[in-house]
């Protein structure tokens, strides 16, 4: 549902493990992209930037990485990246992150701040995100953005029980918020208890187990036009159930899926990835090995 009201469920003022990522991506002098400021704590692990993209040379990629076994009750994990103006960047994970049970303590938080100036492109696409039985997640997403920017993100969720015995998360609370000039002007929210997250429940997820959000927010191309050019490209993905519709204010556009299993979600999202490249930038993106 899309919302344009600014409040939220409050946050724990006390946390047990707390950790912070921030990341300030600017331009050299030769035009390619850097990262001039780099923090991490952990469980937060940060490689060399990649360069992989034929057509667009100058954008850095980078692979956001975790010591730890995934996200436990009272974890509270805080990632703010800036990308300067002219700047490209690629930001996604080694893979898909667990979110494991939550019985008796707090649930998981993460909260990412996207500040995204003039003329950048910032592609966050993270894998998605592996629901665990009785898992509790509370993750936030808020976006900055200069009308000038183009920025492509995803949010995305698969439930499993590792037992096989189709047990369900204990909760998600998922918000997207988007901000132009100190504005809010898209606030996307997800709010579900688990008992609706099972798979295989009559008349509320039936056979999909997986759900995912991509959005393309941008001012340079007409909302509707862009709708209209992503299904196109999400027409061969047969395998998944998709729609996408216009965000308000014209900001851009959302598309949403659900599917049965991992591989089918992460191809829709994959298409819808290299769509939106193609339609943004005129070029495909090269592939991110995983």
């Amino acid at each position: 549902m899309y919302s344009l009201s600014s409040s939220f469920p409050a946050e724990p003022t006390k946390r047990e493990a707390q950790s912070r990522l921030e990341l300030v991506f600017k331009r050299n002098g030769e035009g390619a992209t850097y990262l001039s400021r780099q923090y991490a704590e952990y469980p937060f692990h940060l490689c060399k930037l990649h360069y992989l993209d034929e057509a667009q040379p100058d954008m850095a990629t980078l692979y956001l990485q975790s010591c730890s076994g995934g996200l436990f009750q009272n974890d509270s994990l805080t990632v703010n990246v800036t990308a300067a103006a002219r700047t490209c960047a690629h930001i996604t994970s080694q893979a898909s992150t667990i979110v494991h049970s939550s019985r008796g303590g707090q649930p998981a938080i993460t909260k990412v701040t996207l500040t995204v100036e003039q003329d950048a492109l910032l592609e966050y696409v993270p894998d998605p995100m592996i629901l665990f039985p009785e898992s509790r997640l509370s993750s936030r997403i808020d976006l900055i953005l200069n009308p000038a920017a183009i920025v492509m993100l995803t949010d995305a969720f698969i439930t499993h029980d590792p037992e096989g015995k189709s047990r369900n998360p204990g909760r998600l609370d998922a918000v997207i918020c988007v901000r132009e000039h100190e504005r809010f002007i898209v606030v996307d929210r997800l709010f579900v208890d688990g008992e609706y997250l099972c798979p295989g429940k009559p008349g509320v997820m039936g056979e999909w187990r997986c759900f995912g959000t991509f959005m393309i927010l941008t001012r340079c191309i007409e909302a509707a036009q862009l709708s209209e050019r992503l299904r196109v490209f999400l027409e061969s993905c047969v395998q998944a159930y998709w729609g996408v519709s216009a965000l308000p204010n014209d900001a851009g556009v959302l598309a949403r899926f659900l599917s049965a299993d991992a591989p089918s979600l992460r191809h829709a999202m994959e298409v819808a990835w290299r769509g939106a490249r193609r339609i943004t930038k005129g070029h495909d993106p090269s592939p991110r090995r995983k």
